[in-house]
């Protein structure tokens, strides 16, 4: 039978409010995405262009993905340390590959390697995922949903998109939560020292702080975090505990730091609020 359109039901008030939700939303990422392209525009356009040579990798705790550090040199003569926050594996670069990197003239610490294509394509694709399910729920808001077939509903769709998303959230959080308690196991305490801050690479980036460090042999190492803050989290010469492993001193964590834990879980929080209330809201659709 087809659908009839009735006017001024409850349900069809939240269905037309939920895709008015979800439309915006999906704007706003796409707008997010015309704003880093027009930062990106801008940096490069004043930007110094030079040579970059892969130096080295760095594979935080917990990753798998190996994230390249850069040397270059700027018009000043001066050698330069790069480490770029994107890491893939098998890694996109190989030791001693030359690369062209671009440096602020005012500030050669802030570079980049171009158009960051990554970021602007996963914001590029919620945002367009969000804006045709707002517009799908748009166009049935008016419909008698008890005369539509559940499965030409999107509502039931985006409230398994945002549940699925919560879920892989809280298991990520809970795979980073299993494996520091593990790791914690057999990790030995030390201090470390603080010996410098790098910021991101990014215009305003926070910073990550370097910091020095001893294993159980006496032998001092330095480690490269990976979590940058604005402001930064850590101060020159501050003294923070470290768990080292013993049988490989680069494999290290900060003792009690979990940023990355609660981001996620919070994130991951949002989207099941999110989910439960479409759900409330379409409970007589399922």
């Amino acid at each position: 039978m087809k659908a009839t359109w009735t006017a001024g039901t409850g349900m069809e008030v939240r269905r037309g409010n939920m895709s008015l939700v979800l439309i915006i939303t999906g704007l706003v990422f796409l707008l997010a995405i015309g704003s880093i392209f027009l930062y990106q525009y801008n940096f490069l356009s004043t930007a110094k262009r030079t040579n970059a040579k892969v130096v080295d990798y760095v594979v935080p705790k917990g990753k798998r993905l190996m994230e390249p550090v850069f040397e270059y040199i700027t018009d000043d003569n001066v050698t330069r340390t790069y480490f770029h926050q994107e890491g893939t594996n098998p890694p996109m670069y190989h030791i001693g590959q030359e690369v062209e990197l671009f440096y602020d003239p005012a500030d050669p610490q802030d570079v980049s390697l171009g158009y960051r294509v990554v970021p602007m394509s996963i914001l590029g694709g919620i945002g367009a995922l969000l804006l045709v399910i707002g517009i799908a729920l748009k166009d049935t808001a008016g419909y008698d949903v008890k005369r539509v077939k559940r499965r030409k509903d999107p509502a039931r769709y985006v409230v398994f998109i945002f549940f699925g998303v919560a879920v892989i959230l809280y298991g990520i959080t809970f795979y980073i939560y299993k494996a520091r308690r593990e790791f914690a196991k057999t990790a030995v305490l030390t201090e470390g020292v603080v010996v410098d801050l790098i910021q991101s690479g990014r215009r305003g980036g926070g910073f990550a702080p370097v910091i020095e460090y001893p294993d159980n042999q006496g032998k001092y190492h330095v480690y490269y975090h990976n979590v940058y803050t604005t402001p930064s989290a850590y101060e020159l010469s501050e003294k923070v505990e470290i768990l080292v492993d013993p049988e490989d001193p680069k494999q290290v964590e900060i003792n009690g730091e979990s940023i990355v834990f609660w981001i996620l879980s919070g994130i991951g929080t949002l989207f099941l609020l999110f989910a439960g209330g479409l759900f409330l809201a379409f409970r007589k659709e399922f």
